[in-house]
């Protein structure tokens, strides 16, 4: 279910992790493979909530807020909007978005 605010890592922290995630993939890939890398580079940061399965037997809190915010990024213009079902793909934006959030972290 829904939880209190501020007890999970909040969707738009997965901004950055899933273009950072695409790019070490090549710029496209399949959902899970992209939670696979995305758990490899920040997993250590997810509490109790974020990993805790909602879905099936695998797909977690972290996961579910990962793929709303691909939503968000696919109307942003990060990512792109037609790519095949499951797949998950970079824009020329997206990489520009990142290379900014780089310079400024």
């Amino acid at each position: 279910g829904r939880l209190e605010g501020g007890l999970c890592m909040p969707q738009e922290a997965f901004r950055v992790p899933v273009l950072r995630a695409l790019v070490s993939l090549g710029g496209s890939a399949r959902r899970k493979t992209v939670f696979e890398r995305m758990a490899e580079q920040i997993g250590s940061q997810f509490n109790r909530y974020d990993r805790e399965i909602i879905q099936g037997d695998w797909y977690t809190r972290w996961m579910n807020q990962a793929a709303w915010e691909r939503q968000r990024m696919v109307y942003d213009g990060l990512l792109k909007d037609d790519s095949p079902r499951g797949t998950w793909e970079i824009t020329p934006a997206g990489r520009a978005f990142l290379q900014q959030a780089s310079e400024n972290a």
